[in-house]
């Protein structure tokens, strides 16, 4: 736990795509608000973020826009969105997206653990992840976590 630049993080996880050939033709819109610095175990929510940059890239089959958009909140939160313009999640799939073993991909391609594993992370940080979407309009993963310390895992 170390306080930590919540867009420097998402910064590094995009360096991790940007030269493989599912990300070459996809545009990304980053709109990142100045923002304090959080206590918080980077290396997992770099991992939240791998999962659903990922699963953007995919559902978008490496061709449209992600935005990410990085505000606080006025409640004391800080909002991060995963906006993509990809093929969107049916209403009865979203509900269970944060299953474990639940996925919509074909045997072979996922684990259904990724968004599991997210929201475990997301939660132990004391904060919330949601998803909203329609079939046709893409999806948009929305991460809230506390902006105070005492919102750190223990």
């Amino acid at each position: 736990m170390t306080l930590t630049d919540i867009p420097e993080v998402v910064e590094k996880t995009l360096a991790i795509f940007e030269r493989q050939a599912l990300f070459q033709n996809i545009t990304l819109r980053k709109e990142f608000s100045p923002l304090p610095r959080l206590v918080v175990d980077a290396s997992q929510l770099q991992q939240v973020f791998i999962n659903i940059i990922l699963n953007a890239a995919e559902a978008m089959k490496g061709r449209g826009t992600l935005t990410i958009r990085a505000t606080s909140e006025e409640e004391g939160w800080l909002r991060l969105e995963f906006i993509d313009t990809g093929h969107g999640i049916r209403p009865e799939d979203r509900e269970h997206l944060f299953e474990p073993f639940f996925t919509t991909k074909e045997v072979g391609q996922g684990t259904g653990l990724g968004l599991a594993i997210s929201y475990s992370i997301i939660k132990k940080h004391r904060g919330e992840i949601e998803v909203r979407s329609e079939p046709g309009r893409g999806a948009a993963f929305i991460i809230r976590l506390p902006l105070r310390s005492e919102g750190a895992p223990e």
